[in-house]
Formats: C-alpha cells, structure tokens, sequence
C-alpha cells in the first residue's frame, strides 16, 4: 500500500476569562512570530515533541488555522489534485476543538470556510452542487444528523466497501418498504450551509465535565461532496430499485421459514435432508427468479451511476472534503468522578481515538493492513481514508494553562505520536 501523507500541527487555545490568573505550561510558543514547528515543555519533567506541520500559539485566529493546514487541502480537491481531503479537531475537552471547527460568534470555523470555499469554485457551474452529509458517532453507535438522529447501520458490502444506511421505512402511498441511506442535503448557499450546521449541531450528544458545561461527547463528520443532478438522479434510482427488491426478497424469506418443517426433515442421526416436493420446489424456484430478476435491476442502476462516476473521473463530480470534530479526550476515567454511563462513554471514545492513531500509523507506513474495524470512528471512515489520493490533515487542539498541564501533554504526545510516524 502507498504511503499516507498525513500534516500534523499544533494550537493553544487563548486563556479563558476565568483562567486570566493561570500561569501557562512552560514552554507554550507564545509568540506572535511564526513559533517553531517543535519545541519542549517542562511540567515536572521535559517533554519535546514535533517537528509539526505548523503550531499555531494563543493570538492565531481561525482564519489563519484555516489559510495554512485546511485549504491547501480544500484547494487540493478542487484543483483535482486529491479526490478527498479529511481535517480532524483533536485534543482534551475543553482544549477548543469545537471552536476551531464551528466557529463562535464573529469567528468563522473550518466548516464555514470550507464551504464557502466550495460554494464559491462552482458558482460558474451551473450543473454542479455541493451536497452536505453529517453524523455522529456516539457510544459505538452511527446517527444521522440530518435526519432527526435516525440509528444508521454501518456494514461491509459484499465488494469490500463501506455502506452506511439507516432504518427501513415503509411509503405510506405506494407501501413500498424503503431502505435510508444517509441523508444528503444540498446546500446552494451558505444561508442554507449555515441551517443544516444549526439542524445537526442540537442534535449532536454534550455533556458535563469538570472542566467543560458542553463537552462533546462524540464525533461529529461533516461530508462536503460535488455532485450533479445527474448524479443525484442516479443514486435516487438505486434506492429506488433497492425498495423493490426488498418485500420480493421477505418474500421469498418468509415462504422459506413458514414452510421449514415442510422443506426439510432430519434423519436418524439428525442430519437436515429436504423433502422432496414438487410443488414446493417450483414456488421457491419462482421466489428465486423473483429475487434474481429484481437484484439485476439493483445491480444495473449501481452499475450506471459507477460508469457514470468513472466517464466524469476527471472532474469535481464526487470529490469530498471530511471534516472530523472529535470527542473530547478523557483523562478523567482514572479519577472515579464518573457515573457508570459516563465511564462507557469515556471508554468509548479513548478507544476510537486510539484506533485512529493506529490506523494513521499504518496509513502513513504503508502497512498492508490498516485496523479500520477496531471502532466504530475508524470503520466509518475506512471509505475516506483507504484510498491513495486522499490527503489527511489534523489539528491538536490544546490549553496553554498550567491547570491543564497533564492533559496538554497528553495531546503533545498524542500528536506527536502521529507526526513522528509520518515524517
């Protein structure tokens, strides 16, 4: 497997109001000067961490976040250098992750300038848009947040890739029973971007924490993808095709389980051996056409919007920018000040942060194989990240207060974990 390029920087949060008398963690670049991209900090003992892509110090504002490390991955996409480009937020809770993705008040974020950015590059385009997906990974479990929080299902197809879908419904109308995929909106401007932010972002799990009144206790990623309404239509067929096939294939299910003991027998040694039954045999053998007949129609449809994606390779049309806001790290797991479902969910996300470690190690090794399945984080994402004209950036999100010492540390070392295992 090709080696992962994968950029790593560093940025400390301004003090809050309320930490205004804090000391800072010595050695915290301070500078408004462009801060070295490594450096050491001493809390108790040395820690030297980096080289880093970029370490942006407590005077940087998001606009220069996002000019330096996120749109030269933006620009990647849309000069059709790399076909998808992912940004994760990491660091501790509180360390201001959220702040740099969203934004607050005045001060845009990374979804808002990626967006814009997009919008912007196909205005003249009359035939594309840009059409946005957003989860939320909580607990081991996938959600859809453009889709009132609807449970999604994320599974492995029989052809390796990722299918993300949620529950089944049936049309009221036509009493077709529907599978969801994930709810794609199409934005046209950013009046309509900065919506679905608001829609999802309610929906999206916090918590308390010692440290943090609105913690965010999953992650969260936001799917920018170019499309066209050809495209659009196309997938449309698929899921249509997909509710045709389903009450065939019941069907013919129910017909094999309403008539088990009449199918098959078990013999003296307990063996199953079907019965032989003419009749039966002839009305499986149509359920099986049935099933076959509608399953081709199935196939065709994902083999035209295939062909179609292949004929406009060269072009926008499916290129993808992923924007990842990660759960806050936990230190406090170790400190009993947790209920036992606030541990779970501590549990949860220390593990899915430490598969994605492990997966960008093997990404940017080469390695043959990359553990994607070790969380739900990780096997969501396989789709973004297993394929070589992907370019992945992450931002280590820290606090440059001295209170918070032992957790700036551990994000440095997280951090550089990755950035040494790239260079």
């Amino acid at each position: 497997m090709t080696k992962q390029k994968i950029s790593v920087s560093v940025r400390f949060r301004p003090l809050l109001p309320t930490e205004a008398k804090h000391k800072t963690v010595e050695g915290v670049p301070d500078s408004e000067d462009r801060p070295a991209d490594s450096f050491s900090l001493s809390t108790g003992k040395k820690l030297s961490v980096g080289p880093f892509e970029r370490v942006f110090t407590r005077h940087d504002r998001n606009g220069a976040v996002y000019r330096e490390i996120v749109q030269p991955l933006v620009s990647g996409v849309l000069n059709l250098q790399i076909s998808t480009a992912a940004f994760f937020a990491y660091g501790q809770t509180s360390a201001g992750k959220t702040h740099t993705m969203l934004g607050y008040g005045p001060e845009r974020g990374m979804y808002d300038f990626a967006a814009q950015d997009v919008l912007t590059f196909i205005e003249p385009h009359p035939d594309l848009s840009l059409q946005i997906r957003f989860i939320e990974l909580y607990n081991g479990k996938a959600f859809d947040l453009n889709n009132n929080h609807m449970e999604c299902f994320v599974r492995t197809n029989a052809e390796g890739e990722i299918d993300i879908r949620a529950n089944t419904e049936v049309d009221p109308e036509t009493k077709q029973v529907k599978v969801n995929r994930l709810k794609t909106v199409t934005a046209r401007t950013m009046e309509d971007v900065h919506a679905i932010m608001r829609n999802g972002i309610k929906q999206r799990a916090v918590g308390c924490s010692t440290r943090h009144n609105q913690s965010s206790r999953s992650h969260a990623v936001l799917e920018l993808e170019i499309v066209s309404q050809d495209l659009i239509a196309l997938r449309d067929e698929i899921t249509q095709k997909e509710a045709e096939l389903v009450p065939v294939g019941n069907k013919r299910d129910s017909y094999v389980i309403d008539n088990a003991s009449k199918l098959y027998r078990q013999d003296e040694i307990g063996r199953w051996i079907k019965n032989d039954d003419p009749e039966m045999d002839a009305i499986m053998a149509a359920n099986d056409a049935e099933v076959a007949h509608f399953q081709a129609r199935v196939d065709a449809a994902v083999a035209a919007e295939k062909g179609y994606m292949a004929s406009h390779g060269q072009g926008l049309l499916g290129r993808r920018i992923i924007l990842v806001d990660l759960a806050g790290a936990d230190t406090e797991l170790r400190t009993g000040k947790m209920d036992p479902a606030e541990q779970k969910e501590s549990r949860e996300i220390n593990k899915s942060l430490l598969a994605l470690k492990e997966c960008f190690r093997a990404l940017a090794s080469g390695a043959s194989h990359v553990p994607y399945r070790n969380s739900m984080l990780t096997h969501t994402l396989k789709r973004f990240l297993g394929d070589d004209r992907v370019r992945v950036g992450m931002l280590a999100n820290a606090s440059p207060s001295a209170e918070h010492a032992a957790m700036t540390v551990n994000t440095m070392r997280y951090a550089n974990l990755v950035a040494t295992s790239v260079k």
